[in-house]
């Protein structure tokens, strides 16, 4: 009789052990782990905003190159202040249907941003059209006299588009009442491709009339 009490207080008391052993290590155990937070930056590029609109009102104020022996200055209304009465004049140039021939780029960071031709006369005759290259905020990057190709007593820019990266300018060049060279009694057609490298404006793709000398 005793050894069978004895066997079952060693079974009770067993049983109560491994139940203890058992809520301890739930105890200490605890819940998994929280993942840890991985937290993922995304860069987002904004796309570069479009060039500000010209208007007359843009084109009448911004500074007019050097030319006919005059130097740089800020127009307004579309003519160079300053100059007396008699002298002639500086401003923008106009083409046939009495509008500023001007051409801006589609793209944003492009440099120049705008090209507009200036005309001038002094001594009672009016000079070479010069080709004004202006930044994206109107700052004048720098001038070409048309009149350094042809060599002729006149140039009249009639359009500036722009093309991919370029500005295609067509001018017409001429001497006296609008003699050219290639043909007596019409102006010499002419047209390159303009661009500003090094800071400084240069051509491609020139097309002249004729060969001089022909």
């Amino acid at each position: 009789m005793e050894t069978t009490l004895s066997a079952h207080l060693r079974s009770v008391a067993m049983t109560g052990v491994a139940g203890l052993a058992l809520m301890l290590s739930a105890c200490t155990s605890g819940p998994p782990p929280t993942p840890s937070t991985v937290t993922v930056t995304a860069t987002v590029t904004a796309e570069p905003a479009s060039p500000p609109a010209i208007t007359d009102q843009v084109l009448e104020n911004l500074t007019a190159p050097p030319m006919c022996q005059r130097q740089s200055g800020r127009l307004v209304d579309g003519k160079l202040p300053g100059i007396p009465a008699g002298d002639g004049e500086t401003g923008l140039a106009m083409n046939a249907d009495k509008k500023y021939v001007w051409a801006q780029s589609t793209d944003p960071q492009a440099s120049p941003s705008l090209v507009v031709a200036f005309s001038c006369n002094a001594g009672g005759v009016e000079w070479p059209n010069v080709l004004g290259f202006f930044g994206v905020h109107g700052d004048l990057l720098g001038s070409y006299d048309l009149g350094d190709i042809d060599r002729l007593e006149h140039s009249k820019v009639s359009s500036i588009d722009y093309r991919g990266g370029l500005f295609h300018v067509e001018w017409a060049a001429y001497e006296g009442a609008g003699s050219g060279t290639c043909v007596e009694t019409e102006p010499d057609l002419e047209s390159a491709d303009f661009y500003v490298a090094d800071g400084k404006p240069a051509y491609t793709e020139l097309h002249l009339a004729c060969e001089r000398g022909d």
